[in-house]
């Protein structure tokens, strides 16, 4: 999980049925913080947290203890950003320091969905305020995803293949295939013009605006939020994010 998630509530909640893997704020457990600095004696610790006093109560009425040791690991990415990780799985024998960058690195393919959804398809910004509209709006989204993947898969695996003597492996470029595929959706699902000659249209609009793979590209460090935050900045991404969506009659 992502670094908005980590809690006593969440360990508490889980901490006999699963184990779990999250991403640290800084601010959110003190024990843990000398991990954040690059040049910590300590790269991997098991510390005792405590339940928040308004929490305890509860804890134990449903026989869940109020303390419990959680493991903090602290990760090195090849730009040189700390992340530090926190997970119920306490045994170096099961999973080693060394494991925690490439476990954690598995969850990048959904924290890319979720980014495409609610940025480059505009999730959030719901065409109605009714429980429906929303509801609609979700599965549309989905499904414009679902078939985005089906359509590109095949040409992806071709281009793998055919640019692979290349200096890099080419793609579909997302940014073409989901303008082309949001504005040709409804003509495929309802116009009556032959489905195999506008597919067929499709499919080469993709291949003539494929992308490289650039696959040891660095990326930039990641600024901290709470220092670099621009409040007007901020303020029109969400303005922009929320923007009434234009939808057809």
């Amino acid at each position: 999980m992502d670094r908005g998630y980590p809690s006593f509530e969440l360990f508490a909640a889980v901490h006999n049925n699963t184990n779990i893997l999250c991403r640290l704020r800084k601010n959110i457990f003190s024990k843990a913080k000398s991990l954040f600095d690059a040049h910590s004696e300590r790269k991997d610790v098991i510390l005792e947290i405590n339940a928040p006093k308004y929490l305890k109560e509860e804890l134990r009425e449903n026989n869940i203890p109020t303390k419990m040791k959680i493991r903090f690991v602290q990760v090195i990415l090849d730009n040189g950003t700390v992340e530090v990780l926190a997970t119920n799985v306490l045994s170096n024998d099961k999973l080693k320091t060394s494991d925690f960058k490439e476990l954690y690195a598995l969850r990048w393919g959904i924290e890319t969905y979720f980014d495409l959804i609610k940025n480059r398809l505009s999730l959030e910004n719901f065409t109605g305020q009714t429980a429906l509209a929303v509801k609609q709006d979700f599965f549309a989204t989905i499904f414009l995803t679902n078939y985005e993947s089906m359509m590109t898969y095949d040409m992806n695996e071709e281009l793998k293949e055919t640019t692979k003597d290349n200096k890099y492996i080419q793609k579909i470029n997302k940014a073409v295939s989901f303008n082309l595929i949001k504005h040709k959706v409804f003509d495929l699902l309802y116009l009556d013009n032959p489905l195999d000659e506008m597919l067929e249209q499709m499919e080469k609009l993709f291949l003539t605006n494929t992308i490289v793979i650039r696959p040891d590209r660095k990326s930039k460090p990641r600024l901290d939020k709470d220092i670099h935050k621009s409040t007007i900045a901020t303020n029109s991404i969400n303005h922009l994010k929320r923007k009434k969506k234009n939808v057809g009659n």
